[in-house]
């Protein structure tokens, strides 16, 4: 199995809300990959061929509705997409789980499309930044995490 998942800082910008557009997730960190089926550079992870099943969860903030997908770059296709909508505090989390099957090692990255904005023109960030109780600073926290276990 492997765990990759992105770290966002505090006063990081957000990207500008276009419906329908979507944006990569990132930059991206293995954190865990004791049985090494899984590469990371950049906004991107590669696979190694097998069987899958990978759970995604990606938080936004600062927008109404966003969709969240996992996109096979080296196909060109999503391998699992979902809608999220926040109804009073503009932030959300969605989380779904893709069960797929690749032949020959395969690129991959997390994106976002934000579906509905306060205000338009309005950006959106990836998550909000949590407080480190014992100092008092703002540090990051994982706004996408993706857990991909080879099953064969």
């Amino acid at each position: 199995a492997a765990n990759i998942t992105d770290a966002v800082y505090l006063a990081t910008v957000g990207a500008l809300c276009a419906p329908g557009a979507w944006s990569f997730r990132g930059p991206l960190t293995e954190l865990d990959d004791p049985t090494g089926i899984a590469t990371q550079a950049g906004n991107n992870f590669t696979l190694l061929p097998g069987k899958y099943v990978c759970t995604i969860s990606g938080s936004v903030y600062g927008l109404g509705g966003s969709k969240l997908r996992l996109f096979d770059i080296t196909n060109g296709v999503a391998r699992g997409e979902i809608d999220t909508y926040a109804a009073t505090s503009y932030q959300s989390t969605a989380v779904f789980t893709s069960s797929f099957e690749i032949i020959a090692a395969t690129t991959f990255g997390v994106q976002t499309s934000c579906e509905q904005v306060p205000f338009p023109g309005d950006r959106f960030d990836w998550g909000i930044p949590v407080r480190d109780p014992v100092t008092n600073n703002y540090g990051p926290s994982d706004f996408v995490s993706i857990y991909c276990n080879r099953t064969n």
